[in-house]
């Protein structure tokens, strides 16, 4: 390799010398002229270009003049002071002016130049040259004069807003190199103004033209010639060149020897040792000097050791969860494998604890994802807290963690040890001065002499999930039973998605009366499952499913298009009738919330006064920032709304002002009037009535509970003394009966 690498590169160089010297010479004089010729055409291009910037400046000066409300009165006799205020013997040098003219179409109203007495009248002949000139709507040109060439402006004049044009025009001009910058610059630069019917000057020997045309409208055929001298190289510059092209050549071929020597030999050695590190030999190149050449040896063994390094972090992170350092799934996996096959010699068990957190999209919502992580972090941590070291905590998801007990004769310790996690998670985390409680649930499960990974963690999976059926914030023990509960609570979760999208979901009305006089005004309606073999199932008994199944939402747009669409008849016969419909939190997520109700009522020709949404107090909790948004847009289309449940949750009298309009007494305080007990009834229905909302009293089961509820002024009444939820059709009956009825 080095012998066919010196021989190609001698040969190479041998060439380009000879080749060199002769091109060199040929080619420096024809880039010296191209080079002196683009010299030349960009001086004449820069001197088109300061024609244009004096031609722009020209019709500048002359337009504040033209677009002056006393040049347009001077023009019709109506400043006979303009020339001693606006011409004045400063104006003329200010502005470098030397003619200016101010003519109508019939006649020519100022025809002036400037002398060194003042201002003379041009004579007739200039002011009619000057009258004919055409710079186009507003633009400057060049024409000849016998003072040279001649620079003009010409600007209709009109009001200062624009208005009046009726051809009168403004002229000013001044010689080109009236301008001393601009002839001292056309005499250093050797340029010449060549008007259209000129000829432009041949270059003479040893000297290059450049030629640029002016294109202002009024310049046309115009030019700048520029003239340039041409410096040839010398015999002397020629001799330079082929020495140095000489040098150049026995400098390189004494690189490539010293290249050979010092460089390609070593080169050589460091292939064989990266050779045998690429076989899998570890080794270092040798690198004991501090030349390039060993540095970049030292370099390669850093590399190597920086890889090592790298290798054993990916593995780490491969195994690890990146935000709590806990190990994940694919590590609590091989941690599974080997503690079952640990127990299958020994004969002792393993205990896999499943946690999921309960509720904890309320945190990341109403705090942010960052701060959500960092409540994981917490989580993460006192998780470890009572472990052994064999044991084993993971991150399987968002907010579910495992624990992997190993090496147990009983299930107590792993008990125990859910209880424990449990009580941990309890104390509550602090954020900005706030506490927030965070609980679990706990799903254990034991393995048996047959168990699998993936058996175990389903096992765990199941007993968690029958821990949050069982209210949250507790432990369950797989037992077989839960699978098929488990099992049955899923196929719950496909039936009633296939309700809803086949159409077994059905409203019943419950009707509303007037406390005073038992009118009806209005039906809540209430959501029933009319599962074939099984009848109509309340609200009750799947609402809960459908939350689990994320598909409450759908059932609360479906509930009130059905509702929407029969109440439409109902309230065309009474006008007065309202209708309220219960909606829940995930409904109140839809940024289009607004929309879709309104695209309802227009749907089933219901005026959204007549609608009423019923909303629980759980709404006005971590997200109330986003739904109140919501609320507002709700209220600007006309749709009431109803706190559902008052007393029974939180609410703060500021968000009864904000956005309520109707509140629901609890039925449990109802039930509490009728055993006697009055004190938060009246104290709901004094604050209904300092804050001028009407209040629905539920759950009325008796005539002494209505007479004590109008007693206290309780406005609407529902429940079973008056009716209960009732079908479609028998509802109908209600508002017959209540349209023949005489009014009060």
């Amino acid at each position: 390799m080095r012998s066919r690498a010196l021989l190609v590169a001698g040969g190479v160089v041998a060439s380009a010398v000879a080749v060199s010297f002769g091109v060199a010479s040929s080619r420096l004089e024809d880039s010296i002229l191209q080079a002196e010729q683009v010299a030349v055409d960009e001086r004449a291009e820069d001197a088109v270009g300061w024609l244009g910037d004096e031609g722009a400046a020209l019709v500048g000066a002359a337009r504040d003049y033209a677009e002056w409300d006393d040049t347009w009165a001077y023009v019709r006799g109506e400043s006979p002071d303009y020339l001693q205020t606006s011409l004045t013997p400063e104006t003329w040098p200010n502005l470098r002016l030397e003619r200016v003219l101010l003519a109508t179409p019939d006649r020519v109203v100022l025809a002036q130049r400037w002398t060194e007495d003042g201002a003379v009248a041009l004579t007739d002949e200039e002011a009619r040259h000057l009258a004919s000139l055409d710079g186009g709507a507003a633009g400057w040109g060049l024409v000849k004069s016998p003072q040279g060439a001649l620079m003009y402006a010409t600007v209709p004049v009109t009001r200062s807003d624009r208005t009046g044009a009726d051809g009168t025009r403004l002229v000013f001009a001044r010689r080109v190199d009236a301008a001393l910058p601009a002839a001292e610059r056309l005499a250093r630069s050797a340029l010449v103004l060549v008007p259209p019917e000129g000829a432009v000057a041949p270059a003479p020997a040893g000297r290059v033209v450049g030629v640029a045309t002016v294109s202002a409208p009024g310049a046309s055929g115009w030019r700048v010639r520029a003239e340039r001298e041409v410096r040839p190289p010398t015999a002397a510059l020629q001799a330079l060149v082929a020495a140095g092209l000489a040098v150049g050549g026995f400098s390189l071929l004494t690189t490539l020897a010293l290249l050979d020597a010092f460089v390609l030999r070593r080169l050589v050695r460091f292939t064989t040792e990266l050779a045998a590190i690429r076989d899998g030999e570890r080794r270092r190149l040798s690198a004991e000097g501090d030349d390039e050449l060993d540095r970049l040896g030292q370099g390669v063994n850093d590399l190597m050791a920086h890889l090592d390094v790298a290798q054993a972090r990916l593995q780490e992170q491969a195994l690890h969860d990146a935000l709590t350092g806990l190990a994940n799934r694919t590590l609590l996996h091989d941690r599974l494998e080997q503690a079952l096959a640990r127990a299958r010699r020994s004969g002792r068990k393993v205990a896999l604890l499943f946690v999921d957190l309960d509720h904890f999209k309320m945190i990341n919502d109403h705090l942010g994802h960052p701060v959500g992580d960092r409540f994981l972090v917490s989580v993460a941590e006192r998780l470890r807290v009572g472990l052994r070291p064999e044991d084993t905590v993971a991150r399987v998801g968002g907010d579910e963690f495992a624990i992997v007990l190993e090496d147990l004769a009983t299930l107590d310790p792993a008990v125990r040890a859910a209880d424990r996690v449990l009580q941990a998670l309890r104390v509550p985390i602090v954020h900005a001065e706030a506490s927030y409680e965070v609980s679990a649930s706990v799903g254990v499960a034991f393995s048996e002499p047959d168990s699998t990974v993936q058996g175990l963690l389903s096992a765990a999976d199941t007993a968690m999930y029958a821990a949050k059926q069982s209210g949250r914030d507790r432990s369950a023990v797989y037992d077989a039973a839960m699978h098929g509960e488990v099992m049955h609570r899923l196929e719950l979760h496909r039936a009633l998605r296939l309700a809803i999208h086949n159409g077994e979901i059905g409203v019943w009305f419950q009707p509303i009366v007037a406390a005073a006089d038992g009118q009806l005004v209005g039906f809540e309606a209430l959501a029933r499952w009319l599962r074939p073999g099984v009848g109509p199932m309340e609200a009750g008994g799947f609402v809960a499913i459908a939350e689990e199944a994320s598909v409450v939402a759908e059932l609360d747009e479906r509930v009130l298009e059905l509702a929407l669409a029969h109440f439409a008849p109902w309230r065309a016969r009474l006008p007065r009738l309202v209708l309220t419909v219960n909606q829940s939190a995930r409904r109140f997520d839809l940024h289009d919330l607004p929309a879709r109700v309104r695209s309802a009522c227009r749907e089933a020709s219901v005026p959204t006064e007549a609608l009423i949404l019923e909303i629980s107090e759980v709404l006005h909790g971590p997200n109330e920032a986003r739904w109140k948004e919501g609320i507002a847009l709700l209220a600007q289309s006309g749709v009431r709304l109803a706190l559902d449940d008052f007393g029974a949750g939180c609410s703060s009298l500021g968000r009864l002002r904000e956005s309520v309009a109707l509140l629901k007494l609890d039925r449990s305080f109802v039930e509490e009037l009728e055993a006697g007990r009055e004190e938060v009834a009246c104290a709901v229905l004094g604050l209904a009535g300092t804050l001028r909302l009407p209040v629905v009293a539920e759950g009325v089961e008796s005539e002494a509970a209505a007479a004590r509820l109008r007693e206290l002024g309780c406005a609407w009444l529902q429940g079973w003394n008056f009716a209960p939820a009732l079908p479609p059709e028998e509802a109908a009956q209600w508002v017959i009966r209540a349209a023949a009825r005489p009014p009060a």
